[in-house]
């Protein structure tokens, strides 16, 4: 085909593919068509560099000329509306601010960013007609807009919660000294036909005038609880005195944080165990301050590994405040032995432990990382109450197994170490109820919460009960399942009046909190499948069946059986959401740290609870508000 066409003058045929044809201008290389050619591409392709040809057939010739037409130069009206910002009420401009409010709360950013000329010159760039608002307005309209369109999209799940609404709690002092308490949400929901786990903070405020006393900590509890229309069957917390004195007297059912119980065990046997223990753990923490003080030994430790192939792996100090600190500064040591012993035997850098601390690290790496295993298991947001007692006998268990390590010499030096955290499992994590400070089953009906939940989650069931605890499991299912069942027979007013004096001060027990106590005499009849035998039998078949397989998802499993055992599904409904740590609220005050950086001390109370709340709530909603 002879190549007539205007076209042809800006454009040749590939050579390697007959198919195409390569611009002239800027070498792109565009499509003729495939069982025929056509320049219609070719024509389309030259409009976007201004170029304009009369379209042409491919079958006859061609005689027009090439018309080359410019682009049109714009009107100055056309040119000074190019120019004209948007109002601030335009949608598009109205988008762009919502998503920098979000971007500023999700990211950690300081409200400055809307000042800063690099991300003034980008916006300038991008949307050129977007007039990007003042810092103050971002501070008193657009986060304060952002805030209460979540608190509306959690109020809204938070409606349709499919059991009791579980609570964990935290109160932390600011670089700026003011006293801020934290106070989360777990519930179940069900999503599309799915049970579905969900999380929200409700409150990071400040605790009026800086008071930690319980009156403080309940009154602003029961705030929020009117504030969100809920009330808290129980609420996760540490062992402060305040703050388990203030769930008691708002008789809510108060678990402690067994994360934090963990911790204590292996806090005190560090301090009161062994004295080679304590001399080997302060000479380690020696070593590691000598290498993060000197730049030059540091800088020798990183040539000797790399000059060795191996990776460069920072020694880790420990913090008191940190769990399992301790554990990770003694492994990483360990991992270091080769070079720690090199640069202080060979290069006279540090100090270095001697033959038999260096045998007594390795074995308090052996075993402390037992406990750094359940403090990541507990921690784990799919973890519920379910998991208390299996993690406790697993403690055991395995300090048990040490305890024979030691005594056939695979362990060596830390024989009363370990018998110190035994002690301390069996003083925390007792076989009955106790009423000492120490003892982590205080209260009987948290005793019975952890029971009942072990026992409802089907990879587990009764297996987790020690031989030694002395619990009639079925019957605490039993009284549970009579219970929920009183529960529902409350008659309205009944229900109302719970309701209202729960929201009181004095904080009169809820209709769940009620779920262990007495059974009241059953003086009416019931149906044959909720009768006290039929009801047995269940619990005894459930018990007695094969337990699931440990990947199995408890949600799943109870979702499936809504319908064909539903006295177990509504049982298992309660204690499903209960978490066995505080560990959200622990996390929202390493969040909110960040927000409170030196450079925006001066953050009021109000913004960083604003600022806090969208940055933990956002991104669960996967949404953009």
């Amino acid at each position: 085909m002879s190549k007539k066409s205007g076209v042809w003058s800006y454009f040749e045929v590939n050579e390697n593919d007959k198919h195409k044809a390569v611009c002239n201008v800027c070498n792109a290389k565009i499509s003729r068509g495939k069982s025929s050619y056509t320049t219609s591409a070719l024509i389309k392709h030259l409009l976007r560099h201004g170029i304009s040809i009369a379209a042409e057939g491919t079958s006859e010739p061609s005689t027009s000329a090439v018309s080359i037409k410019r682009p049109r130069q714009s009107t100055i009206g056309e040119a000074m509306f190019k120019k004209t910002k948007f109002e601030s009420s335009h949608p598009t401009s109205h988008k762009i601010t919502g998503m920098i409010a979000e971007m500023i709360a999700v990211d950690f950013l300081p409200f400055s960013i809307v000042e800063n000329w690099g991300f003034q010159r980008l916006l300038e760039e991008l949307k050129p007609r977007y007039q990007i608002p003042s810092r103050k307005y971002f501070t008193k309209t657009a986060i304060p807009e952002l805030y209460k369109k979540v608190q509306s999209r959690v109020s809204g799940l938070l409606s349709t919660a499919a059991g009791p609404i579980c609570g964990t709690t935290d109160i932390w002092t600011s670089i700026q000294n003011v006293a801020y308490m934290s106070l989360t949400a777990h519930f179940l929901s069900w999503d599309k036909g799915d049970l579905k786990r969900l999380s929200f903070v409700l409150a990071c405020a400040e605790l009026e005038e800086d008071s930690h006393t319980a009156d403080a900590i309940l009154r602003e509890i029961r705030r929020v609880e009117a504030q969100w229309g809920i009330n808290f069957f129980t609420m996760t917390s540490d062992n402060a005195a305040n703050v388990v004195r203030a769930l008691k007297d708002g008789n809510i059912n108060n678990v402690r944080c067994m994360a934090h119980t963990v911790n204590l065990v292996v806090q005190f046997s560090l301090k009161n165990g062994q004295r080679v223990v304590c001399d080997t753990i302060s000479r380690s923490r020696a070593i590691v301050k000598h290498y993060h003080k000197s730049a030059k030994d540091t800088k020798r430790y990183k040539d000797y590994l790399e000059s060795r192939g191996k990776p460069v792996l920072k020694l880790i100090g420990d913090v008191s405040t940190r769990w399992n600190s301790t554990y990770h500064l003694l492994d990483r040591l360990v991992q270091q032995k080769e070079a720690i012993n090199h640069l202080a035997n060979n290069e006279g850098i540090a100090q270095t432990l001697s033959y038999n601390e260096w045998q007594i690290a390795t074995s308090l790496v052996a075993v402390l990382k037992i406990f750094d295993t359940a403090t990541l298991q507990l921690s784990h947001q799919n973890t519920t109450l379910a998991h208390v007692l299996p993690i406790r006998n697993s403690l055991l268990k395995s300090l048990e197994q040490f305890q024979s390590d030691v005594n056939d010499g695979r362990l060596y030096g830390i024989g009363s170490f370990v018998d110190t955290l035994k002690e301390q499992i069996m003083l925390r994590f007792p076989i009955s109820v106790k009423t000492t400070r120490e003892s982590y089953f205080r209260d009987e009906t948290i005793f019975e919460f952890c029971v009942i939940a072990s026992a409802m989650d089907s990879r587990m069931k009764a297996s987790s009960i020690a031989n030694d605890w002395d619990v009639d499991v079925v019957s605490l299912i039993e009284k549970a399942h009579f219970q929920i069942l009183e529960a529902e027979e409350t008659s309205p007013a009944e229900a109302e009046s719970h309701s209202e004096s729960a929201s009181s001060d004095e904080g009169a027990k809820s209709i769940l909190d009620s779920l262990f106590e007495p059974v009241a005499a059953q003086t009416q009849e019931t149906s044959s499948l909720s009768s006290a035998n039929d009801i047995r039998n269940s619990i005894k078949h459930y018990l007695g069946s094969s337990r699931s397989k440990p990947s199995k998802c408890q949600l799943e499993y109870w979702a499936d059986q809504k319908h064909t055992n539903p006295e177990l599904f509504a049982i298992a409904l309660k204690f499903l959401p209960v978490p066995p740590t505080s560990v959200c609220s622990e996390r929202l005050f390493s969040s909110t740290g960040i927000i409170l950086s030196p450079l925006r001390n001066r953050l009021k109370a109000k913004h960083v609870e604003m600022l806090a709340f969208i940055h933990y709530n956002l991104p669960k909603l996967n949404v953009h508000c």
